[in-house]
């Protein structure tokens, strides 16, 4: 007699919170890690030893000078791997990049599904630049993550696309968001990297420099899985919503953000009446 399998249901993506009209982590369940305090930060280990099976552990006393928002939160069970971490601010504190790496060398993190780095605001209002280097030294550590990699102000240099064409775990990626990233012409070189057989099923570019140019090098390359597609304020004009609408895995999509492009009342017709729903305009 054989035994029907149950099929098992596919690995969360990122969300959009209607709540804060923004994509989210993709939802994470068991205990949760959240170090809220600056010598945490600075000394995650003596935390993470001294903690036995923690279903949540919560270091209090934050200083007034460190955003109630800064914190790295992770699935935590029994201290076992941690799966997923998000590392976010409200506000710029000095010391982001050091603080990343010396909080992520922990044992706990060698093996995660999930990355997701928000950047600091600074007070002129952009976000913070991140650098290649800072990617170098994620791949250096071993912590670039296997499903779900999401980085705000990545600067798209050398470092950045030689990073990205060595690390192995690229083409088992499920999501990928590079927000408010600059890369101007370098972005054709890091699309060159994605792999024939990635498995990509969400794309995330928003408030970046992408454009046109970068779209083109973009849906030039195989995206067989590719559910979810971000291009938010990317510069998008005309010319590139074309090439989309030409783009022979458009019907696949179930979402497609172009919200805050510059695009003729014309064209944004043509993308509703080819896609309806699909398609985020406004």
């Amino acid at each position: 007699m054989s035994v029907s399998s149950v099929p098992t249901a596919p690995p969360a993506l990122p969300h959009f919170s209607t709540e804060t009209a923004q994509y989210c982590a993709p939802r994470a369940a068991g205990p949760v890690l959240v170090l809220a305090n600056r010598r945490a930060f600075r000394n995650p280990k003596l935390y993470l030893e001294r903690t036995e099976s923690p279903e949540v552990l919560r270091c209090e006393g934050v200083p007034e000078e460190v955003p109630a928002g800064v914190q790295a939160v992770g699935r935590l069970p029994g201290m076992q791997s941690v799966r997923a971490v998000e590392w976010s601010w409200k506000g710029p504190v000095n010391g982001d990049e050091h603080l990343l790496i010396n909080f992520l060398d922990s044992p706990a993190f060698a093996d995660l599904d999930t990355l997701w780095l928000d950047a600091a605001t600074t007070s002129a209002g952009t976000v913070k630049a991140r650098s290649g280097r800072f990617l170098a030294q994620l791949a250096q550590a071993d912590r670039l993550p296997g499903q779900h990699f999401h980085v705000a102000g990545l600067q798209i240099d050398i470092h950045t696309i030689r990073t990205v064409r060595d690390w192995e775990g690229r083409g088992r990626l499920l999501s990928l968001r590079l927000v408010d990233a600059r890369g101007g012409r370098r972005w054709s070189r890091l699309m060159s990297t994605l792999p024939a057989d990635n498995q990509l099923r969400f794309i995330d570019f928003g408030g970046s420099d992408l454009g046109d140019a970068g779209v083109d090098a973009l849906l030039a390359r195989p995206l067989p899985h590719l559910e979810r597609l971000v291009l938010r304020a990317i510069g998008l004009t005309d010319a590139g919503a074309a090439t989309l609408l030409a783009w022979s895995g458009l019907a696949r999509l179930s979402v497609l953000d172009l919200r805050g492009n510059d695009l003729s009342d014309a064209t944004c017709q043509q993308l509703r009446d080819r896609l309806g729903d699909v398609v985020r305009l406004d």
